[in-house]
């Protein structure tokens, strides 16, 4: 009944990254970009129109990482539509053809779908991932979309 619905509030720290590593552009194969490092816990996105951010995770232990995406229920109304892509191992150069794995959406909730990605990984392995957003153009209108993301062993 209506009266008698339960909610759970989950309160989380959002982490910054520990430091930034520069590398060739895995897009573009020149040029250089910035890449987060990372390990798990929950860190913030935040994608311009048309642009990539890159982190670089390195798993403490051998085993599954679930990486997904938690956009809020305004973003979900401006159809924000957050992506996750993988490119495996880090190494001294990219191509986009090194895109191996790619997520648009797990798990959908109307006009958007957060992703929900499982990584395997090797115990003190570094792998790079990019994050974006599909509709970041239309998300309120503005210049920079930004939401979360949780990277949790399984």
């Amino acid at each position: 009944d209506a009266n008698n619905r339960h909610v759970d509030i989950q309160l989380v720290e959002i982490l910054e990254p520990t430091s930034t590593t520069t590398i060739t552009n895995p897009v573009t194969g020149s040029g250089d970009v910035i890449a987060n490092n990372i390990g798990v816990g929950v860190y913030e996105t935040s994608v311009s129109m048309g642009q990539f951010e890159y982190f670089i995770f390195t798993a403490p232990e051998a085993g599954n990482y679930n990486i997904e995406s938690w956009a809020t229920i305004e973003q979900a109304s401006n159809s924000m539509d957050p992506v996750i892509g993988c490119f495996g191992e880090v190494k001294d150069s990219y191509s986009i053809n090194d895109l191996t794995e790619y997520d648009g959406g797990g798990h959908s909730d109307q006009d958007y779908s957060n992703f929900k990605f499982t990584l395997t990984a090797e115990a003190g392995k570094s792998y790079l991932l990019l994050t974006l957003a599909n509709d970041a153009e239309s998300y309120a209108n503005s210049e920079e979309a930004s939401y979360v993301f949780n990277i949790e062993k399984i």
